[in-house]
């Protein structure tokens, strides 16, 4: 059984840098509060994972729903030898620019990679939602990051899963249309858009 766990998430205007974390998200993280889901449907980022000792990025695979209005970005996480990180995965923020149509996976400690640039933008040749993509390394922060260039802005689910003996930590991120949702009110109930999201595509476990 996967282990989904808490996160955090700050909304918040304004353009994003192009790597690790801007000096306005990390002051907007000490303002951060739980909140009650992980579906962010503006300008903002999402934050989770725990730090350690160092980080890996093993494998990246994409899915897209039979409707064509969702699509999950799927990152298994390794530790820093390349191997299977089993508990939380890596401390990671996802940032959403509807204006910009960006979005940034940003991955803090991660350095090394199992796959590189190529193999990233193979997994969008049919893509509804991204028209190009990025991995970018920062070497100050130690950060790898995905960098999706989007053909329309969406909002965005992150879904993290915690490894264990029989697979590795992992980063699911829906990116989806708006009009998927139950309703198209920012408060509607988190749990009814989770309900539609998971029916859309049922999370899958990669090993």
């Amino acid at each position: 059984m996967m282990k989904i766990l808490a996160l955090v998430f700050v909304a918040f205007a304004g353009s994003y840098g192009w790597a690790a974390i801007s000096s306005n998200t990390k002051q907007a993280v000490k303002q951060a509060v739980k909140p009650p889901s992980s579906i962010l449907r503006s300008a903002g980022a999402i934050h989770g994972g725990q730090a350690g000792l160092g980080f890996s990025l093993l494998k990246v695979s994409t899915k897209v729903a039979k409707t064509n209005k969702l699509e999950r970005v799927t990152v298994a996480i390794g530790n820093g030898a390349l191997q299977k990180q089993e508990g939380s995965p890596g401390y990671f923020q996802i940032e959403n620019n509807p204006q910009l149509k960006r979005v940034i996976i940003n991955f803090p400690q991660t350095m090394n990679t199992a796959f590189n640039e190529q193999s990233l933008q193979a997994q969008f040749t049919k893509s509804p939602f991204v028209k190009s993509s990025q991995m970018l390394f920062e070497a100050e922060g130690q950060t790898t990051s995905l960098v999706l260039h989007l053909k329309k802005a969406v909002s965005i689910r992150a879904i993290p899963v915690a490894g264990n003996k029989n697979q590795t930590a992992q980063l699911m991120v829906d990116l989806f249309d708006d009009s998927l949702l139950a309703t198209n009110s920012p408060r509607a109930p988190a749990k009814a858009n989770s309900k539609v999201l998971k029916k859309a595509l049922p999370p899958k476990k990669v090993k």
